[in-house]
């Protein structure tokens, strides 16, 4: 049987990673991690560039026609709010094959659709002759000025489908995750490849004649050309970009990298995709992780699956083989995490004592609007409200805050107040100093033999450990920039307490 101080910790662990499901007030609605929409509207056929395809046999790259290309746009329907994120899914097909419409992107439209976001699944230039390194360049150089005119299309029309034009992401399988990883790499004019330069050739097939390729140009072509074209954040699923040297301290776009480790169509590491030497080697996720590393960047997450294969959640070239397996609700999970950490704000509050009444003190980012639960059966929605509390006790305030586009954010902290205020004197007061912290905090006033748990945003237990009386250090320097919790916890319940923390970068 559970000792008194483990239940107390468990009770305590759920009132804190728990609160946003069980409070209840109904203003809340969770969107972007929550499908809270039945019913989707899709707009299909919208053309979103034109640009010179490549015709015939593809060995000819000077053979083009100008073509219109068209994406499908998923919204909500009965949605009034007029900014919402979006979502630009990229379909794979190694450059020779496929279309808007294979199974996972439509699933991935449909299904963070249904959580808030207007989503689209486009189709771009397919075409290379697989035996020439510059055809298959130039090809995904095609790609990826398809992908970037994909966006600037959704930022001039941002007012149209009810977008907010500064949050526009960006996600793919295989081909589409080399448009997604090119978009935000490849995006310096030194870093054009040369391939993608005018240059001349042997027509590897009858006649034989010499041919020459046009100048692609540069990375945005078209129209749009006042918009930005780089998104705002990537989703890659097993893709791979030309040399990790394209990566820059600068470029600092949040990535989220997929991968199985035992891929063999795109290599997990370096090498040719579909082991075939006539393709030039690519870098795949694991490289690029190790170089946003060596880096210092803070800025991207990874999913690596032991022994998987390419295309891991069930389909073949995008389309179920024959449904999909226990990976796609994971994946689903983690690209709407992901999404919704990009533009989520920060919850967060300070009180001051006086008796039974309580001021509270917004300290929350990017807030628009306020809901408080104080615990005792009442609410709020001002920024800064007071409470008076009917007697002492104690109480779980939980403050949910939401920004422009109705992304929200919630934070809880118990506090004990009598009739003489807090039951914390002032003297004898824990704190956590600095807040935001660097590489180390330092926590004052603890009880002898107090146990202190640090976690993640995530749930995942950074530091567990009791403690002497007086003063605490501890180093964050590894700990990734981020919210944290610190639970105190000591035989004295009236010195149990809750700090959040914000880890910054340095």
């Amino acid at each position: 049987m559970a000792d008194t101080s483990t239940l107390c910790l468990m009770k305590n662990f759920i009132f804190i990673f728990l609160a946003m499901a069980t409070f209840s007030l109904q203003a809340q609605d969770y969107r972007y991690t929550e499908s809270l929409f039945t019913n989707i509207t899709v707009n299909t056929d919208v053309v979103y560039t034109q640009a010179p395809r490549l015709n015939g046999l593809f060995n000819d790259e000077s053979n083009t026609s100008i073509v219109d290309y068209k994406m499908d746009i998923y919204q909500p329907s009965d949605d009034n709010l007029s900014l919402r994120p979006a979502i630009i899914f990229i379909h794979g097909g190694a450059f020779i094959s496929g279309n808007r419409n294979h199974d996972d992107m439509e699933a991935f439209c449909d299904s963070l659709a249904r959580k808030g976001y207007v989503t689209a699944t486009i189709d771009y230039r397919l075409g290379m002759y697989i035996s020439s390194e510059a055809s298959t360049t130039r090809a995904v150089y095609r790609g990826l000025q398809d992908g970037r005119s994909a966006v600037r299309f959704l930022r001039a029309n941002a007012s149209s489908y009810g977008i907010d034009p500064s949050r526009i992401y960006m996600a793919g399988s295989s081909a589409g995750a080399f448009i997604c990883l090119q978009s935000v790499y490849m995006n310096d004019a030194t870093e054009k490849p040369t391939q993608a330069n005018t240059y001349s050739y042997n027509n590897p097939i009858l006649p034989f004649n010499q041919i020459t390729a046009p100048d692609l140009g540069s990375y945005d072509i078209g129209t749009n050309l006042d918009q930005n074209g780089n998104p705002d954040a990537i989703f890659s699923l097993w893709g791979a970009l030309k040399h990790t040297d394209l990566i820059l301290a600068k470029d600092d776009t949040p990535v989220y990298l997929i991968h199985g480790t035992s891929d063999d169509i795109v290599p997990f590491n370096i090498g040719s995709p579909f082991g075939y030497p006539a393709f030039s080697a690519t870098y795949g996720s694991n490289p690029i992780s190790a170089r946003l590393s060596g880096l210092g960047s803070d800025n991207f997450q990874t999913w690596f699956v032991e022994g998987e294969g390419h295309e891991f959640y069930g389909v073949s070239n995008g389309n179920w083989a024959p449904v999909p397996n226990q990976y796609w609700g994971t994946t689903i999970e983690k690209a709407s995490d992901f999404f919704y950490q990009q533009h989520k704000p920060q919850a967060g509050f300070t009180y001051t004592p006086e008796g039974l009444n309580i001021a509270f003190h917004d300290a929350s980012s990017d807030a628009q609007s306020w809901l408080w639960d104080f615990g005792d059966g009442h609410s709020s929605q001002d920024p800064n409200p007071s409470h008076t509390y009917p007697s002492s006790g104690n109480f779980t305030v939980t403050l949910y805050i939401e920004n422009e586009i109705k992304s929200w954010d919630s934070f809880s902290q118990d506090i004990s107040i009598s009739n003489t205020g807090i039951l914390h004197p002032e003297a004898d007061q824990i704190s956590i100093f600095p807040n935001p912290a660097g590489e180390n905090i330092f926590i004052n006033n603890l009880p002898d033999g107090a146990r202190i748990i640090i976690y993640g945003s995530d749930g995942r237990i950074y530091k567990d450990i009791r403690t002497e009386a007086g003063q605490m250090h501890f180093n964050m320097e590894y700990y990734p920039a981020g919210w944290y919790l610190v639970r105190i916890i000591s035989t004295d319940i009236s010195k149990n307490q809750t700090h959040r923390v914000l880890k910054y970068k340095q």
